[in-house]
């Protein structure tokens, strides 16, 4: 069943979001859990509801009781469980005022060594990333590697990493360029980034 929800705080945003995510805590108070997808403002986000491919557009004002502030809180690819109050209800538009925010999980990425690597690689489907340059991806890389060069993949993650919840493997030459991809898919809701530093630390077979 889907519901228009009217949320509204410092600006009035229209958007449909499923309630099968929805608790209700009592009469006047619901609660939504989703992950930040986009910052609209630095008060206004778009967030993606859990188990659904619905998304919520939440904007915030200072009466909102924070753990943390909101920047942190509302960092791309948190988790975030949101309370509201609930003040009336009208053909099918229910006018909700976030009350505060209940919790935050930030989504980090799991640091690998190269022997786990070659076993996830060997035993799981993953998805290989090499994000070095097309020069140093052509003088060696990783079998079934794809290159997705550090300073591209804010851009191109979208569309070559479509399934944002795969096991994705991350290396680089030395490690520090894998560390800042992984960083980058995380911002961008992917799940499951293995970072497994460099390729002069692979000590299994290359392929050019």
């Amino acid at each position: 069943m889907k519901k228009t929800i009217l949320l509204f705080l410092s600006i009035t945003l229209l958007i449909t979001v499923s309630c099968q995510n929805q608790t209700i805590l009592d009469d006047n108070t619901s609660i939504y859990e989703g992950r930040v997808m986009e910052i609209y403002t630095y008060n206004s986000f778009l967030i993606r509801i859990k188990d659904s491919s619905d998304k919520v557009i939440l904007s915030i004002n200072d009466n909102v009781a924070f753990n943390t502030n909101t920047k942190k809180d509302f960092y791309i690819g948190n988790n975030v469980t949101f309370e509201y109050k609930t003040t009336d209800f009208s053909f099918d538009i229910l006018e909700i005022s976030p009350y505060k925010i209940r919790k935050n999980i930030a989504v980090t990425y799991t640091v690998i060594p190269s022997s786990k690597g070659k076993e996830m690689m060997e035993s799981q489907e993953v998805i290989i990333v090499d994000v070095r340059e097309q020069y140093e991806y052509k003088e060696g890389h990783i079998k079934n590697a794809q290159l997705i060069p550090v300073d591209t993949i804010l851009n191109q993650a979208p569309t070559l990493l479509t399934n944002k919840n795969a096991k994705i493997i991350v290396y680089c030459r030395s490690g520090n360029r894998s560390k800042m991809a992984a960083e980058i898919l995380v911002k961008l809701g992917y799940t499951n980034i293995f970072e497994m530093g460099g390729i002069n630390s692979w000590p299994y077979e290359i392929v050019k």
